[in-house]
């Protein structure tokens, strides 16, 4: 979707309650993938380390560093967005974004 399609769509505090939900499965879900890579990576240090070669240590210590800081970037990631999330449910029925003649207008309904 483009930058004036999104412009002009309505967005309802239900369309965005939606979006949120799916940023925080995508998020869960590369959290889960990240487990599988680390385990590769362990995998290929000991590998190594049977074989005495130094390719496969290097290749499962970098995919190892780089999954971990991944699996601490997903989870801060959720984390972050699971309290924009509930700040969403909070004031659900109060504020609303919608379009008007100038662009875009924000209402708060007492």
């Amino acid at each position: 979707m483009g930058p004036k399609k999104q412009l002009t769509d309505t967005h309802t505090q239900e369309s965005n309650w939606k979006e949120q939900q799916k940023l925080e499965k995508l998020l869960l879900l590369n959290t889960g993938l990240d487990a599988p890579y680390i385990m590769t990576g362990l995998y290929l240090k000991e590998r190594g380390k049977r074989l005495q070669s130094g390719q496969p240590t290097g290749y499962g210590n970098s995919l190892v560093l780089q999954r971990v800081f991944l699996l601490v970037f997903d989870i801060i990631q959720y984390a972050e967005n699971r309290r924009n999330g509930k700040l969403l449910e909070k004031n659900a029925s109060n504020w609303h974004l919608e379009p008007t003649q100038d662009g875009l207008g924000l209402a708060y309904r007492f």
